[in-house]
């Protein structure tokens, strides 16, 4: 009999210690389901947060394209500027050259006028003052010509200009400035 108690005894330190190892194995399973579905949990966002970033780039990548586009317009566009430039350059040299002709001109006029009065003051060396009155009128007219050609200089560049900026913003039916004019 004491052996079947002993036995017994036995088998209830086995049942328990079977009874506790399965405890232990089954909290070590359920901990370690635990972390691998936080893991996966962790993995699924990292997939949600890598599909949005694709997504974003993808946006990124279309409108990276699209300015692409855009500054190979404009390169086009500077392009034809330039020549518009070079054109307005031309315009300006050839306005500075005829101002100076103008302006070389205009100080011949004067001092042939500064002459013409100093001499119609003394009355030296001519004979009628019919001449003097019309050699003062002949200065006269020609510093009006000289202030004319210098507006008609601007107008004429003006005119030059603006159709140039015509040709390069303005339509096929825009009306034309110079109508007439060349």
């Amino acid at each position: 009999m004491e052996n079947i108690k002993k036995d017994e005894a036995q088998d209830q330190k086995h049942d328990e210690l079977a009874e506790s190892l399965n405890d232990l194995f089954s909290s070590v399973t359920t901990m370690i389901k635990s972390e691998l579905q936080g893991t996966n949990n962790n993995l699924e966002l990292l997939e949600k947060m890598n599909v949005r970033v694709a997504e974003e780039y993808k946006g990124f990548g279309d409108l990276a394209s699209g300015l692409r586009v855009f500054v190979e317009q404009l390169k086009c566009k500077s392009g034809s500027f330039n020549e518009y430039v070079e054109q307005i350059d031309a315009i300006e040299k050839q306005v500075t050259e005829f101002e100076a002709v103008v302006s070389m001109l205009d100080k011949y006029v004067a001092l042939l006028e500064s002459k013409v009065h100093s001499l119609y003051q003394t009355k030296l060396h001519l004979p009628n003052e019919q001449i003097m009155y019309k050699l003062s009128k002949w200065v006269g007219l020609m510093r009006i010509v000289s202030l004319n050609l210098l507006i008609y200089l601007f107008y004429s560049q003006l005119v030059l200009f603006c159709s140039s900026l015509y040709s390069l913003f303005g339509s096929s039916n825009s009306p034309s400035i110079h109508k007439g004019f060349r």
